[in-house]
C-alpha cells in the first residue's frame, strides 16, 4: 500500500506566506517530502556543500538513510538548487514505492 501523507506537512515561509509560483530548492522538497511522510534516520553519507550546523542537514540525511536521494557524484547535494519537476517526480515515487528506493 502507498505511503499517507501526513496532514498538516505543508508550511509557508517565516510570517505564514505561501510563495505557489516561486521556485523550490532541493533543500526545501527534502523538508517537505520528511514532513509529509514522516521520515527519519541518519546516513553514514555527507555532502561537501551540506554543514551539519544547516537547517536543512537533518532531512536531507533523513532521504539519504532512507534510500529517497544519494545527491550527485562529485559529493554534493546542491541544496540550493532549484529542484526540477523531473527531480521531484523521482523523490516522491522514491517516497511512495519501496520498490524505486535506491540499493
Amino acid at each position: 500500500m502507498p505511503r499517507q501523507i501526513k496532514l498538516g506537512s505543508w508550511e509557508g515561509y517565516a510570517g505564514n506566506i505561501f510563495k505557489p509560483d516561486a521556485p523550490l530548492t532541493c533543500e526545501e522538497m527534502a523538508s517537505i517530502l520528511v514532513r509529509a511522510y514522516e521520515l527519519s534516520g541518519k546516513a553514514s553519507v555527507s555532502f561537501i556543500d551540506v554543514k551539519s550546523s544547516s537547517w536543512s542537514y537533518k532531512p536531507i540525511q533523513a532521504l539519504v538513510a532512507n534510500k529517497i536521494t544519494a545527491g550527485y557524484l562529485d559529493g554534493t547535494f546542491r541544496p540550493q538548487s532549484n529542484i526540477t519537476r523531473a527531480e521531484f517526480s523521482v523523490l516522491l515515487a522514491r517516497v511512495i514505492n519501496e520498490n524505486l528506493k535506491l540499493h
